[in-house]
Formats: C-alpha cells, sequence, structure tokens
C-alpha cells in the first residue's frame, strides 16, 4: 500500500509540476547544507504539489492541532508539531468541523454559511480544547523561509505571534483571506493586508474560492460571490535589497536564491526576472549567481503545447479513474478535486496562449 501511495504521488508531482525548479547543478551546492524552510499551518492533507519541486532540499515544519489530520510528506526533512497556533501560548477551544480542513477556534456563523450549497462541511462535531503557541515562542529567533498559512480565521492572531520571525527571515506568505463573516469576529481580507504591508509585504496574487447559494440556480456564465481566496504576499523588492545589502556575500546569494525558488514556485516568471536584472545591476551578488539564477527562470518556462498536453492527459486520467472508482467514496472525492483543478490550469493556459484577458500587459488584447 505504501509503495502504491508513491507511486500515485509521483504521478501528480508530474502532472502538476511545471518544468523542474530544481537540479543538482542549480542549487545542489548552495542549499544541501541550508535547506529551504517552510512553515504550513493548517497543514491536514500536506504541502501543495506546486512545492513538491524543492522537497529534495526543504525542511517542512507542519502545525494541525485536529486529532483527525493525516499530513503525508515526501520532503528532504520534516518535522511535525501536534498543536494550534495563535499569537501566545495558551489552553483555547477548537471547533472541529464536519470536513477536517474547515475546523477552527473561530465559531462558524451559521447564519451565513447557511446560505450556501456546501455549508455542512462547516457543522461543528465537537469542541475541544487544544495547546497552542506563536510561531515567535516556537522557532525562537530561528529562520523561516516561507510560511502558508490555512487557520480557517485565526490567520490574523497567527501572524502578529509571528512577527518578529518574518521581520528577521521570511520571503513569502501564503495566507487565507476572507471575504465575507465566515466565523465569528473573524478579520477581513482588508485586515490582514493592511498588516501584512506594513510589515513590506506585497500583495501579488489571489486564487479566489466562489460559492453557488443553496438555490443551486446557476449555469456556464453564473458569476458566484467571492467568498475567501488563497492570498500570496511577497517580500517587497524595496525590502529584499536593503537586506541583502546589509549580509555577507555568500548568505546574500542563498536568501537570494530562496526568494527566486519562491517566485517560481508560484510561476512568477516575469518577476523573478525582473528581480534577476535588478541584482544584476546592484552588484550585490556575484556575476556566476546572476547568470545561474537566469538560466534557473528560462528552464522553468513550461514548453506551451507540452504543458497542455499533459494537461488534457490529466483530465482523461482523473475522469478515467472518477468512472472506475466512483464507488468508493474518499478516491471519487479525490479525484473529483485533481479533475477540477486540471481543468481550471487548462481553461487559465489556453488565455495565456491566446495572449488575451487578465494576463495580457494589454487589456484589450
Amino acid at each position: 500500500m505504501s509503495r502504491l501511495k508513491k507511486i500515485i504521488k509521483k504521478v501528480l508531482n508530474l502532472i502538476f509540476s511545471t518544468n523542474a525548479i530544481y537540479s543538482k547543478n542549480n542549487f545542489n551546492d548552495l542549499l544541501k547544507n541550508n535547506l529551504f524552510k517552510l512553515l504550513d499551518v493548517g497543514a491536514t492533507g500536506g504541502m501543495d504539489e506546486n512545492w513538491a519541486e524543492i522537497s529534495d532540499f526543504c525542511h517542512y515544519f507542519t502545525f494541525d492541532p485536529d486529532p483527525r489530520s493525516k499530513i503525508l510528506s515526501n520532503f528532504a526533512k520534516h518535522t511535525n508539531y501536534n498543536i494550534g497556533l495563535w499569537s501566545k501560548k495558551d489552553l483555547i477551544s477548537f471547533n472541529l468541523a464536519k470536513y477536517p480542513q474547515a475546523s477552527s477556534i473561530y465559531k462558524f456563523n451559521n447564519e451565513n454559511l447557511s446560505l450556501f450549497l456546501n455549508h455542512e462541511c462547516h457543522q461543528t462535531v465537537k469542541t475541544i480544547k487544544i495547546h497552542v503557541n506563536s510561531i515567535d515562542n516556537v522557532f525562537n529567533g530561528e529562520k523561516v523561509d516561507f510560511i502558508k498559512l490555512d487557520a480557517e480565521g485565526a490567520d490574523l492572531e497567527i501572524l502578529k505571534g509571528a512577527e518578529n520571525t518574518i521581520v528577521k527571515t521570511c520571503l513569502g506568505i501564503q495566507i487565507e483571506v476572507s471575504f465575507i463573516n465566515r466565523h465569528i469576529n473573524a478579520p477581513y481580507f482588508s485586515e490582514i493586508d493592511d498588516y501584512l504591508r506594513k510589515l513590506g509585504f506585497s500583495l501579488f496574487s489571489i486564487e479566489p474560492e466562489k460559492w453557488i447559494r443553496k438555490n443551486n440556480t446557476f449555469s456556464i456564465t453564473t458569476n458566484p460571490q467571492l467568498i475567501w481566496g488563497n492570498a500570496i504576499y511577497l517580500l517587497s523588492k524595496e525590502k529584499l535589497i536593503n537586506v541583502l545589502s546589509n549580509l555577507p556575500k555568500s548568505e546574500a546569494e542563498t536568501i537570494y536564491l530562496k526568494y527566486i525558488i519562491s517566485l517560481l514556485i508560484y510561476n512568477f516568471h516575469d518577476y523573478a526576472m525582473e528581480i534577476c536584472e535588478t541584482f544584476n545591476k546592484l552588484n550585490i551578488l556575484s556575476d556566476q549567481i546572476c547568470i545561474n539564477s537566469k538560466k534557473i527562470i528560462l528552464n522553468s518556462l513550461p514548453k506551451s503545447f507540452a504543458y497542455l498536453l499533459k494537461l488534457v492527459f490529466s483530465i482523461i486520467l482523473f475522469s478515467s479513474c472518477l468512472l472506475l472508482f466512483f464507488a468508493f467514496s474518499k478516491i471519487r472525492k479525490s479525484c473529483l478535486n485533481y479533475l477540477k483543478k486540471s481543468l481550471i490550469n487548462l481553461s487559465k493556459s489556453i488565455l495565456n496562449v491566446c495572449r488575451y484577458g487578465v494576463n495580457n500587459s494589454s487589456i484589450t488584447g
């Protein structure tokens, strides 16, 4: 069974990864003794597939207080904490939801959630007491390169308890943000955005999640309400320049490389090239690092036809698996999730290939 899971994992990584970001020639010498430190808060189900490409040189830290959680990992090093995170050390109530990934420290706003089709996922099945601590307390000055937060409303409090760590070492943050009141007294997107901007981070992208209302009235043209999204923030260029300018060259080069990796994980290819060209002019890093990072960026760009072909293959694969294993609810749900992801990626890719729409520098195409 474990061997089968590994094979499935490799297939998924092959399907959802872009061209390899990592190769021994690119990163091994610099990062073999300085692993990329990735912190995942709310880690039920494991890390997103886009991070799998750097698993060979990544120390993966996970936090999830839900006793039902199962965290899968194939990272070079994995440290798990079965505690919750908050702005301080404490013992607080934790609401276990019917859908484990929806469990939250905050109580659900059932009045608002009941308006939507998937409201049953957010029903509280049990409330337990959990130990919580802050990121600053847990890491105590240890460097963290990137933070992924999915804490169902508790994200801002966790950020407040991580401020020293973020200001000192963090290069980027993926965080869940809400646009409606899903949890009683939980903060909205605007509060999180304001907080992170004050710390020197810039919003680069939001992966939106929209919900259909319970009346189930929709068609191919329906535009459902924006409910929440995964927002990706990056340390601003100005802040990065300031940080690296005051470090020894070897340390600055390692941090710079980790920053480029973070950009490529989220396919910010054009900005990665801009950063590369900026540092090449500033003369902060060695010429060889700038040359190598430019090659890495160009090599990470997938060939359009091959990538589209891979997405079409993934749609056929997951559709077939869905039909074959329809009777098995867990497999069926997984296949549906991956099929949805493949279809979304395909639609985005077609828009990019056509060079029309929001991804083109000209609104009119």
